[in-house]
């Protein structure tokens, strides 16, 4: 006979409004530590599992058309909501078992990209770093001189 979980208190929910990320995370370690699921939890599994539940959210939205509905089936809304909470559970496993402070990590992240897209050249444009003529020191020029070409490189 399955063993009945034991009463837990009632914990406030988790919102964007107002929950940290040390809430998210700790929320998510007591869920795996309930089920002994750290066993599992090496980094290549986490990665692995990453990466899956990222397949999983994106096939919710095969064969849409960029100008209809995202997802193209309204009663997929619900699956896109756990499927990106499968991901960003994932990841946060993954950041914890890694030894990663994903909101330092990501502050180093937005500030190595602002200096390889710089807002006044790249504002509304869509290409990649080594896509666009970016002055400078370090600039990498693409071998396409029609990048730096707003009319030609420009997303339709």
């Amino acid at each position: 006979m399955p063993q009945q979980p034991s009463p837990r208190p009632e914990l406030p929910p988790l919102r964007d409004s107002h929950s940290t990320l040390n809430q998210i995370k700790a929320r998510i370690a007591a869920f795996n530590d309930a089920r002994d699921w750290g066993q599992y939890h090496s980094p290549r599994n986490l990665a692995m599992a990453t990466a899956v539940e990222a397949g999983e959210l994106l096939a919710l939205f095969l064969w849409s058309k960029d100008e209809g509905p995202q997802p193209p089936i309204s009663s997929r809304q619900a699956s896109v909501q756990e499927e990106a909470a499968d991901v960003a559970i994932c990841l946060l496993n993954f950041c914890q078992q890694s030894g990663i402070d994903l909101a330092s990590a990501i502050e180093k992240k937005l500030a190595r990209n602002a200096v390889s897209y710089p807002e006044d050249l790249v504002r509304g444009r869509m290409e990649k770093y080594n896509e666009y003529h970016h002055p400078g020191p370090g600039a990498r020029k693409s071998p396409d001189t029609s990048a730096s070409d707003p009319e030609v490189s420009s997303p339709e």
